[in-house]
């Protein structure tokens, strides 16, 4: 149970809650992949929260990751999400090998360019592709959709928490 008056803040809030509801949705989107096992299309959806956020209207791998790494609250999800992932990688041999071999290895750069490569990847499609993704092989993007999912949820909780604990709205739900 929540605190009549955290329901109050939601509800006095929600003009600057709505600011974010497209990211959000795509949170909620990404979950509901994440937990049907669609991991390709929750990659989508997650990295679609951080665009939206973080990306400034870039559209070049350079420029979309340099705005990523330009945000401390992203950068803040990325140690997050390195340093405690979910159970469904930890409690799978594979899955948490390729984990820490990848996310637990790599720095912020690494990441955001990763996850930006990842992105174009899995966007593009063609038989004369040396490297090319199947769709029915959706275990393969488990990892990247669970580390994702961690680092999302991580940025939004934080925007929204941010908002409903914001002296303002404190005040108003008194």
């Amino acid at each position: 149970p929540a605190p009549i008056n955290l329901l109050f803040r939601s509800f006095i809030s929600r003009d600057r809650i709505k600011e974010y509801e497209i990211p959000l949705e795509f949170l909620r989107r990404g979950n509901i992949d994440v937990h049907r096992d669609l991991f390709i299309e929750a990659i989508y959806d997650f990295y679609f929260v951080l665009e939206y956020l973080f990306g400034d209207g870039k559209f070049r791998k350079v420029e979309i990751v340099k705005s990523f790494l330009g945000s401390s609250l992203l950068r803040e999800a990325f140690d997050q999400a390195r340093t405690n992932p979910l159970p469904s990688i930890t409690e799978s041999r594979g899955a948490l090998t390729r984990f820490q071999n990848t996310y637990q290895r790599w720095g912020n750069q690494e990441i955001a360019k990763y996850i930006v490569d990842l992105r174009g990847l899995l966007h593009h499609q063609s038989s004369k592709r040396a490297t090319t993704w199947n769709p029915g092989l959706q275990d393969e993007y488990k990892v990247d959709a669970n580390f994702l999912c961690v680092v999302a949820h991580h940025v939004c909780s934080n925007i929204v928490t941010s908002i409903l604990f914001h002296e303002r709205e404190m005040k108003r739900s008194q």
